[in-house]
């Protein structure tokens, strides 16, 4: 990509900022916009940067080169740590998708592998990263079926760990792939202070 493109997210994402540290509106949507624009210059097929996770865990250094650019026009300081964000969070995408990609592999493998295994629950197993909270009658849209049918792809998916109940009820339950949602949480959460 061309350098200045780099150079033109970096100065959008500062000059987004207010002047006033405690209105946060206009940085996120400089951020947004950055993910937005890397999409619309076909850098990204979809927008799956999260760049406010790098900004938050680098929140001190973040204000502190906001404000260097500020008081001094230190650009370059503010440009590198910006691109040091793209690349640390470009690399953790790669690293999650490779990790979420092998667990669905591991899954279906062994779904695969399992006794009862149905034709519905191999059909289940293929939406759930699509779908990775499901109901029973969710499962009956999504494959088409019948509710006992819907039931029982669930149940065997369920019964491997690759489905897990999470409504606590005994009707209208709810299952989710859980391994596949704790993946794409992974590394979201800021320590608190």
């Amino acid at each position: 990509m061309d350098y200045r493109r780099w150079c033109v997210l970096g100065w959008r994402t500062f000059s987004s900022r207010p002047s006033i540290p405690t209105s946060m509106v206009m940085g996120r949507i400089g951020r947004l916009l950055i993910t937005l624009l890397l999409e619309h210059w076909k850098h990204l097929s979809a927008p799956l940067l999260y760049l406010s996770l790098f900004f938050k865990r680098h929140r001190a250094e973040y204000y502190r080169l906001l404000g260097e650019v500020r008081v001094t026009g230190d650009w370059e300081s503010w440009l590198n740590f910006f691109l040091e964000g793209v690349a640390t969070i470009a690399d953790e995408a790669v690293a999650a998708a490779r990790e979420v990609f092998a667990l669905i592999s591991e899954d279906r493998l062994r779904l695969l592998a399992a006794p009862g295994v149905s034709v519905m629950s191999i059909r289940l197993i293929e939406q759930l990263p699509m779908h990775p909270v499901v109901t029973i009658p969710a499962v009956v849209k999504l494959l088409k079926t019948t509710k006992p049918t819907a039931g029982k792809a669930v149940q065997v998916l369920d019964n491997l760990g690759v489905l897990a109940e999470t409504s606590g009820k005994q009707r209208d339950r709810r299952f989710a792939y859980a391994a596949y949602l704790e993946k794409l949480r992974a590394g979201t959460e800021i320590e608190s202070r």
